[in-house]
């Protein structure tokens, strides 16, 4: 993925170098706003216990929160999760070094408060069965904080074909908010966007899972 990505993003600078300049003076400018941050979000929701990083990469997400959490993660990559490992163990916890759902396999049943699936599900082949295995593995009530891109931004309708949520061959999913309730709600899922969760011009989404009980 690391490879592909980079790659992708030369791509669209050589194919729309004027709206690649565009969007880079926009990050810019949204810097100076405060970004949202999995991590936090997830501290405010999720009761203290165990919580895992669903793609956590080199692992510094969930190393962020309090103590009263233990950190866990699952990544495809060898490197990240090595690195990961090493972060998560000075906490007790671990990372796995899996795909997500055969990862997921391996924790028993409501061992997990919190979980995150940050820029996750979109590269996913079964994101439906990775939610009904993570739902498995939460207690009633836990949270899921979930970023995914927003296929129903009027940005990908006014754009089409070019949008730049479109990121080939590593993007395998597209969710708009409805679609991806529905998909969490079978799962065992509750889901929320609050107040800034789903904006009309936003390109992601944020979402709030909370494991229904039973």
């Amino acid at each position: 993925w690391d490879n592909s990505s980079a790659k992708e993003t030369q791509r669209k600078k050589a194919a729309r170098p004027v709206r690649a300049k565009a969007s880079k003076a926009a990050a810019s400018r949204l810097r100076l706003r405060k970004p949202i941050d999995a991590a936090t979000v997830l501290a405010r929701h999720a009761a203290p216990g165990n919580v895992i990083d669903i793609g956590c990469s080199h692992g510094g997400r969930v190393n962020t929160l309090p103590e009263t959490y233990v950190p866990y993660g699952i990544e495809i990559g060898a490197k990240a999760a090595a690195a990961a490992k090493k972060l998560m163990k000075r906490r007790k916890g671990r990372c796995v070094h899996a795909p997500a759902l055969e990862g997921l396999k391996g924790f028993s049943d409501d061992f997990f408060t919190g979980a995150i699936l940050r820029s996750y599900l979109e590269h996913e082949v079964h994101p439906a069965q990775v939610l009904a295995e993570l739902a498995r593995t939460m207690a009633p009530g836990g949270v899921a904080v979930v970023k995914v891109p927003n296929y129903a931004s009027l940005n990908r309708r006014f754009t089409g074909k070019t949008w730049c949520g479109f990121r080939f061959p590593d993007h395998v999913n597209y969710f708009t908010p409805s679609s991806l309730r529905r998909m969490a709600l079978r799962a065992g899922f509750d889901t929320s966007y609050g107040w800034f969760g789903v904006l009309p011009f936003n390109d992601n989404m944020w979402a709030l899972l909370r494991r229904r009980p039973g």
